[in-house]
């Protein structure tokens, strides 16, 4: 049997944290399905650190190595680099140096969602996407009670593709109109400074002080189960954390879709590549939060219920295999096992 040893650039994700067993709409299930699916494809999967991953068959970098004081970046060395492969996935406005195209040269084939560096070296970037595990869907295409969620941690970044500022505006116009926006997820009620600016270690000062719930009277706390929470509602404010990413889609919109919840999306330039138009309502065409808020309260409730009917039909459709953790598992492993054949021929 094959080893892959995975390499973080995380390091809370080692000793196979990334591999516990998690509720289907966990942001790291995937990784458990992928590791289940790799043993039944001959590989044995785990995670390594730069000093244990000698005797692995092939080593995939779970995002680029981190520049760190002392040691700088460590990279595959010149005998390795037929056996690494790189896993990109945090955007640009988290990791910029992720995307120094200079550094994808150690690596045999990277993995990424990013349309731009696939369509430009299809051969080196082999596309996947983020995934979500087509378990529980909800039903009911029926009337919802309440009017509008949004499922987010509180974060801040100095960038200008960022939209958690804009998270923030649409959910402050909402409260401020009439139109609140439920809000759940980790640190609201802490204020916020950008996490990549001079005063970040001011976040960690916030973080030991009591939580607000006045910084944001919308907060309603962290969501254990996000289906439950979302399946009540006739909207999710759905923003990826960066915009205007070609091929830059998240699980967010498809945790509103399991849900039958209309998701008010910003984020992929190119969304309707891969998502119908008539499954969600498009940010980009209102000239202001309130406005498209004040338009999503005005539709009828016949209309909703059709709009609900194409998001199922859409879940139930071939089209969305290539967001599964299935797709995302096989592609990379497929790959894998594609050049070791090459290798020996």
């Amino acid at each position: 049997m094959k080893k892959i040893s995975i390499i973080n650039s995380d390091s809370t994700f080692d000793n196979d944290f990334i591999f516990k067993e998690r509720p289907l709409d966990h942001l790291l299930r995937p990784w458990y399905d992928f590791k289940t699916i790799a043993l039944k494809k001959g590989f044995h999967v785990l995670t390594a650190s730069r000093t244990s991953d000698a005797d692995s068959d092939y080593c995939i970098f779970n995002e680029l190595p981190m520049k760190r004081v002392l040691l700088g970046r460590q990279m595959p060395v010149k005998q390795e680099r037929k056996k690494s492969f790189l896993l990109l996935l945090e955007s640009e406005i988290i990791r910029p140096d992720n995307y120094d195209t200079r550094l994808h040269e150690d690596f045999r084939r990277v993995f990424t969602w990013d349309d731009r560096l696939v369509n430009n070296n299809p051969e080196k970037y082999i596309k996947v996407n983020f995934s979500f595990n087509k378990g529980r869907r909800v039903s009911s295409v029926d009337r919802r009670a309440k009017f509008a969620v949004c499922i987010a941690s509180n974060k801040l970044v100095n960038h200008e593709l960022e939209l958690y500022s804009a998270r923030r505006e649409w959910i402050n116009s909402g409260s401020q109109h009439g139109l609140g926006i439920d809000l759940y997820g980790r640190h609201w009620g802490y204020w916020k400074v950008p996490s990549n600016g001079r005063l970040a270690f001011l976040n960690r000062v916030f973080r030991m002080l009591p939580e607000r719930p006045s910084i944001y009277p919308s907060w309603r706390g962290v969501a254990e189960e996000k289906m439950q929470v979302m399946e009540q509602y006739k909207f999710s404010l759905c923003f990826e954390n960066a915009r205007d990413l070609p091929g830059y889609i998240t699980e967010k919109i498809f945790d509103s879709f399991a849900a039958l919840t209309i998701p008010i999306y910003r984020g992929a330039n190119n969304v309707t590549d891969y998502i119908p138009a008539e499954c969600f309502i498009d940010a980009r065409q209102f000239g202001s939060p309130i406005e498209c808020l004040r338009y999503a309260s005005s539709i009828p409730e016949a209309e909703l219920r059709e709009i609900r009917v194409k998001i199922a039909d859409f879940m139930a459709s071939p089209a969305t295999a290539q967001f599964t953790s299935e797709h995302f598992s096989n592609q990379i492993l497929s790959t894998i096992a594609e050049i070791a054949r090459t290798d020996l021929s």
